[in-house]
């Protein structure tokens, strides 16, 4: 077990989204961004340059139900959400829809897109995962149909998270049957050809797995359980180290620490982990220990 002074380099607090908005996202370049605004029940578009975000559409948030998840894709073609009803669309990034799609998962606890904005990933109340494709127009970046292509079955229970690792050909997911597993998901899907489990382990540590995120060298699974974060070799998955309450803040009204909220690698070579526990509302970022 290693301590929060050894691990934590920075805190920041009270970071919080433009327009009173309920959710966001960036893209991973920092050219664009789209936020939620719950008051106007809106979707609204920034163009960002440098330190400076102009907006660049506003318009209704036309999709059934309450919004729970949106993304901005990676590889530019615009946005996707997700509602309450499973259902999921993909925009462009003048607010006009493309694509909309209904899971049929019951309850949707985690959205990922790949690094490249290709995938897709949906994990929910049933036990298998879906990985969806943006698939462009031959030689453009034109969006061109949005369509299931894979499924990770395995798990027993609902699936509660699951990450891409940075160059999209694995695949990690976390269940309520308090397995991880890791996945090839580099295959001729086109072809029918099956996800490969790679590595599946009960891991030791937490008694629920409720968030599962890669590192950007593909060496690490972290694990968040509560206000706890835990670090797994993805090669064998043992346990190399775990931060024991991410926030030395507890709750007034229950005294608990409370839980993470949010929980993302940085790019880089020195693989840092940020958290937001809810709590403090403090951002902390970690140094992710070597395997």
């Amino acid at each position: 077990t290693t301590s929060e002074s050894s691990f934590s380099v920075l805190t920041i607090q009270d970071v919080r989204y433009p327009d009173q908005a309920l959710r966001g996202s960036i893209n991973g370049k920092a050219t664009s961004a789209v936020f939620f605004l719950e008051l106007a029940t809106a979707v609204k578009g920034y163009t960002i340059q440098g330190l400076t975000m102009q907006e660049s559409f506003q318009v209704p948030f036309k999709s059934k139900g309450n919004l729970m998840f949106l993304e901005v894709l990676g590889n530019g073609v615009g946005f996707v959400t997700f509602s309450d009803t499973m259902e999921m669309n993909v925009w462009n990034m003048h607010g006009d829809i493309l694509s909309t799609l209904n899971t049929h998962q019951g309850k949707i606890n985690d959205v990922r897109l790949s690094k490249d904005g290709r995938f897709i990933a949906t994990a929910g109340f049933t036990s298998e995962v879906q990985i969806y494709e943006v698939e462009l127009m031959k030689g453009t970046t034109s969006f061109s149909a949005c369509r299931k292509v894979m499924d990770l079955q395995g798990h027993k229970a609902a699936v509660y998270s699951v990450d891409f690792s940075t160059d999209g050909k694995m695949a990690a997911t976390v269940s309520r049957d308090g397995f991880l597993m890791l996945w090839n998901i580099n295959v001729r899907y086109r072809e029918q050809e099956s996800c490969k489990l790679v590595l599946s382990i009960k891991p030791e540590g937490p008694a629920r797995l409720d968030r599962i995120r890669l590192s950007p060298d593909g060496k690490i699974a972290a694990i968040s359980e509560g206000s706890s974060v835990w670090f797994y070799s993805t090669a064998d998955g043992h346990l190399v180290e775990k931060i024991e309450n991410s926030t030395p803040t507890k709750s007034p009204s229950s005294g608990g620490y409370g839980r993470i909220l949010k929980m993302e690698f940085l790019g880089g070579k020195e693989n840092a982990l940020v958290t937001l526990c809810e709590v403090d509302k403090f951002i902390r970022v970690w140094r992710t220990p070597a395997v």
